[in-house]
């Protein structure tokens, strides 16, 4: 169950803070109550300057560890990068989302006959997806107009492994912001640091802890993968 704080409020993200756009009258009725009662019946974990996705992504993590001993049950898309077995009661499937992973485009096609379309995936492939295209449920995007799902497919779909794919992290963000030495937050905060600070504000927000203390270290990622700067 979340916590108190979450210390994804507190990162220098553009455009937005952190789930700003959620509309605070859609909250269930009573959740205070609720969440009280739930305390009280039941054996519950409360989230610490997190929130309650990475409670779940660790024991998630824990299932690719010790196959059997866990599952997480949930339709979160947030589940989809966590390496571990997720099972979703609204799709009555169980996907292992380990490793690498894969994408794939769901083209739904409207009354009109017009096209929409939205990315499924799941491993680190679904991580990549999110930092370059965000997350309009949770309020954050590096780039505006934010880029489509079908432009990022097209874009990612032709990438192998994590090199190609820490590379087109790279150029996408350097493309579209070039040399920088700051950038102003949402707030209207100026924050000093270069493109590679940058990206690290964004994996910081997309990244879901699989234990504790973890964290990926951007600038150390870039040098071991050999990406071209």
């Amino acid at each position: 169950m979340g916590g108190e704080t979450n210390f994804r409020d507190r990162l220098d993200l553009l455009y937005c803070a952190y789930k700003s756009d959620r509309d605070p009258a859609k909250k269930p009725i009573k959740l205070s109550e609720i969440k009280e009662l739930i305390k009280k019946m039941y054996y519950c974990e409360i989230a610490e300057d997190e929130e309650a996705d990475d409670i779940i992504s660790r024991y998630q993590y824990l299932s690719s560890k010790e196959v059997g001993k866990y599952i997480v049950i949930s339709p979160d898309k947030d589940c989809k990068q966590t390496p571990g077995f997720v099972y979703n009661p609204q799709k009555d499937e169980i996907r292992n989302c380990s490793g690498f992973g894969y994408i794939e485009l769901v083209v739904k096609k409207s009354a009109s006959g017009s096209n929409s379309y939205k990315i499924d995936g799941v491993g680190r492939c679904f991580f990549y997806y999110q930092l370059i295209v965000g997350d309009p449920v949770d309020s954050y995007s590096p780039f505006k107009p934010t880029k489509t799902p079908y432009r990022f497919y097209q874009e990612f779909k032709d990438i192998k492994n994590d090199k190609e794919a820490w590379q087109y992290v790279y150029n996408s963000y350097k493309a579209y912001f070039g040399d920088i030495e700051e950038w102003t937050r949402w707030d209207g905060k100026v924050v000093k640091g270069d493109i590679i600070d940058l990206i690290q504000v964004y994996v910081d927000v997309v990244h879901m802890i699989r234990w504790n203390e973890d964290s990926i270290n951007v600038r150390d990622v870039l040098n071991k993968m050999e990406v071209i700067l």
